[in-house]
């Protein structure tokens, strides 16, 4: 079926490349994953992707010899607790850092999205946030601030993140922020309690300013996507 799909987009379109908007472009499985890049490697074309960083060397290197340049990875923060209260601890540091370390040897380039505003962020997320860029050298960040999604358990039950308000003007909610200037809106359509369990919060507009400051530092670097 794929390989119908391809060669249809090739020859009726003289495509040459694809961009695979599925969260997960690198199965978990072996099997699957190494099924698709055959079929990518057959195809003769280059391709992006979405991608968890439990993708192993060996998928890495076998979905770079299919053609993959660029892969997107859903960071999310730097900070494992903040990981842990997102329900996304098995993602680690260590485990991000030797994905970025894989990528880097394959010629991978990196796309890596992070997410200020998120429940629990330590008083440092910023400069902890751009030594994680420093050292792990991704070539692009997707950053955007958190917005709580309605029907997530986060929207649902506010009060156990320290969340006291959610606009509730839909406007205001965005999946993912992109901003051309500075004077741009930033969303984050909630505010926190000033204390919560995991201590003192951040406003809302002390995260608009994170978010504005990591910018500027992104831009001077060219790293915006």
């Amino acid at each position: 079926m794929m390989r119908d799909e391809i060669q249809y987009l090739k020859d009726g379109y003289g495509v040459k490349g694809l961009n695979f908007r599925d969260e997960v472009a690198i199965h978990p499985n072996a099997k699957i994953s190494t099924t698709l890049f055959e079929v990518l490697g057959e195809a003769d074309i280059v391709w992006r992707g979405q991608t968890t960083t439990v993708a192993t060397y060996e998928q890495l290197k076998q979905a770079r010899d299919s053609g993959c340049l660029e892969l997107s990875i859903g960071v999310e923060t730097v900070d494992d607790q903040v990981m842990q209260i997102i329900n996304k601890a098995w993602q680690t540091e260590s485990q991000i850092r030797s994905f970025m370390e894989n990528a880097k040897k394959l010629g991978i380039r990196i796309k890596m999205c992070l997410i200020f505003g998120l429940p629990g962020e330590p008083p440092d997320i910023v400069e902890r946030s751009i030594r994680f860029i420093e050292e792990t050298e991704p070539d692009y960040i997707s950053l955007s601030g958190f917005c709580p999604v309605p029907g997530s358990p986060i929207f649902n039950n506010p009060e156990q993140y320290g969340i006291k308000f959610i606009d509730r003007d839909w406007a205001k909610h965005a999946h993912l922020l992109y901003r051309f200037s500075d004077e741009e809106e930033v969303g984050l359509p909630f505010e926190y309690e000033a204390e919560t369990q995991w201590g003192k919060a951040f406003s809302r507009d002390e995260i608009k300013e994170n978010i504005r400051q990591t910018q500027r530092w992104l831009e001077t670097r060219e790293m915006v996507y």
